[in-house]
């Protein structure tokens, strides 16, 4: 019972956190004022408004998720209420409503689950982070080139965002195996595979 009452916690957080974020991201993107922003909050709307910002979020939840199938849930219970908080705040703050992120976000929800699936069941292997960090870089790149461009907040705030996501798909196994040799014990036998899929 304890360990279902915390699943069900950690889905009602990453709700809550979905549902905050995407009203931050509209009130940022409205502050941003298009192409500009001097500020924090509107180099926070450069950034959010980019591809590789939800790339990073959606990498967080799936690598410290239970398995697979733990993490494709809760990629949807984080983006589900992302896109409910950003239409919830243009409406209660009167900011312009970009229907095409709606659309657009709408349209990625099954396949942003299914590569969280992929990633948390192939997080152990060399490929997958090589894969993982090459698009989020690529994904970098684009929004640098296309939104964020020279703004220097937002530059920096990118950035920061970057060291983050390389420390997140650091090798987390070969960390517990430098431990374990480190303390004189045995690393513990790897699980079956198909236990990385479905819990």
């Amino acid at each position: 019972m304890k360990q279902q009452y915390r699943l069900m916690i950690g889905f009602l957080l990453t709700a809550m956190i979905g549902g905050i974020l995407g009203a931050v991201v509209q009130i940022s993107a409205f502050e941003a004022g298009g192409w500009y922003g001097g500020n924090p909050v509107a180099a926070l709307g450069l950034v959010s408004y980019g591809l590789f910002f939800w790339i990073t979020i959606c990498t967080v939840r799936a690598y410290h998720s239970r398995c697979g199938l733990h993490a494709a849930l809760l990629v949807l219970s984080l983006l589900i209420p992302v896109l409910c908080g950003y239409y919830a705040a243009a409406r209660i703050f009167y900011c312009p409503l970009n229907e095409y992120v709606i659309r657009f976000g709408l349209f990625l929800l099954l396949p942003a689950a299914a590569a969280a699936w992929i990633l948390r069941a192939t997080r152990r292997y060399a490929f997958s982070r090589l894969a993982v960090r090459g698009i989020g870089t690529l994904a970098l790149l684009f929004d640098l080139n296309t939104r964020i461009r020279w703004n220097p907040l937002a530059i920096m705030t990118a950035a920061a965002l970057y060291i983050w996501f390389l420390y997140i798909t650091r090798d987390l196994h070969a960390e517990k195996r430098n431990v374990s040799a480190a303390s004189g014990t045995a690393a513990p036998s790897a699980s079956p595979y198909f236990s990385n899929f479905i819990c």
